[in-house]
C-alpha cells in the first residue's frame, strides 16, 4: 500500500511552509516500510487523520466563504435572501427575448425583476428553481404578481432557440420571459452578474452545462437587490417580493 500526500498535506505546505521538507521526508520513510508496517501505522492514527481532515475542511472553508460574501457584495438584512444591494449587476445588458425582440437593461425598470441563468436541457435544478418561482408568484395577489416580471436568461443559446424557450417557459408560467445573446455578449451579460457557466462535454457529442443557479432581483429602478440562493423556498421568496412592492 503506497500512499501520497493528500490535500490536506498540501494544505499544510501552505499554512506551513516551514514543514514541508520534514513532511515529504516522512511519507518517503512510510512507504520504505513493509506492508504489515504501514496497515499498523494507519489503523493507529487513523482516527487522528479523520480529525484533522475534518479541522483541515472547516478551516478552508472559511476563505471560500469570504470570497463568496465579497463576490455579491452580500449583507446581513431582514429578509430571507441575500442583501445585495449596491453591487449594480447587469449594468450594458444587451439581448433579446423570447420573441425576438431586442431587450436592453432599462427594459428591466418599471418592476420586480427576478433573473435566472439555465438552459432548456437542464435536468433538474433549472426546472425546480422555476416551479419555485412560479410557486412562490402564486402566492401573491394578483395585482403583486403583476409588478413582477421572472427573466430566464439561457446559457445555452446554440440549442436554445426562441421556439424551444417559449415552449419551454409555457410549461411554468405563461408570463415567464426568456433572453437570449450571442456567445460574445453573454459572456459580457454572466460577467455583470458575477455568474459562472460551463459547457460539460457528454457522449456521441452531447454535452451539459454547469451554472451558477442564484435568482437576482432587481427593484422597479433595476437596482440589485436581492439574491435567492438554490432551494430557496416559495413562500420566504414570496414575502420578500411583497415587502419589496411596498418600497
Amino acid at each position: 500500500m503506497t500512499l501520497s500526500p493528500s490535500i490536506y498535506q498540501a494544505l499544510v505546505f501552505e499554512l506551513c511552509p516551514g514543514v514541508t521538507k520534514h513532511i515529504s521526508s516522512a511519507w518517503r520513510r512510510f512507504n520504505q516500510q513493509s506492508e504489515a508496517a504501514r496497515m499498523r501505522f494507519v489503523a493507529y492514527f487513523l482516527p487522528l487523520l479523520i480529525s484533522l481532515s475534518v479541522a483541515f475542511s472547516l478551516l478552508a472553508m472559511r476563505p471560500v466563504a469570504a470570497q463568496w460574501q465579497h463576490l455579491f457584495n452580500l449583507t446581513h438584512s431582514d429578509f430571507n435572501g441575500s442583501s445585495i444591494r449596491g453591487s449594480h449587476f447587469g449594468r450594458g445588458l444587451e439581448a433579446r427575448d423570447e420573441r425576438g425582440n431586442d431587450f436592453r437593461f432599462d427594459d428591466f425598470k418599471g418592476k420586480l425583476s427576478l433573473v435566472y441563468f439555465g438552459f432548456t436541457h437542464c435536468p433538474d435544478v433549472c426546472p425546480n428553481t422555476l416551479v419555485q418561482i412560479q410557486q412562490a408568484l402564486n402566492l401573491l395577489a394578483p395585482t403583486e404578481a403583476e409588478a413582477v416580471q421572472f427573466y430566464f436568461v439561457t446559457v445555452d443559446p446554440a440549442r436554445d432557440t426562441p421556439q424551444r424557450l417559449r415552449e419551454y417557459l409555457s410549461h411554468f408560467d405563461p408570463s415567464f420571459k426568456a433572453l437570449i445573446a450571442e456567445p460574445q455578449q453573454l459572456q459580457q451579460i454572466a460577467k455583470s452578474f458575477n455568474v459562472f457557466y460551463h459547457q460539460v462535454p457528454g457522449p456521441a457529442g452531447f454535452y451539459t452545462m454547469e451554472h451558477s443557479a442564484y435568482v437576482f432581483v432587481l427593484d422597479k429602478a433595476a437596482e440589485s437587490v436581492l439574491l435567492f440562493s438554490e432551494g430557496t423556498p416559495p413562500d420566504k421568496m414570496a414575502a420578500d417580493l411583497k415587502k419589496l412592492l411596498l418600497e
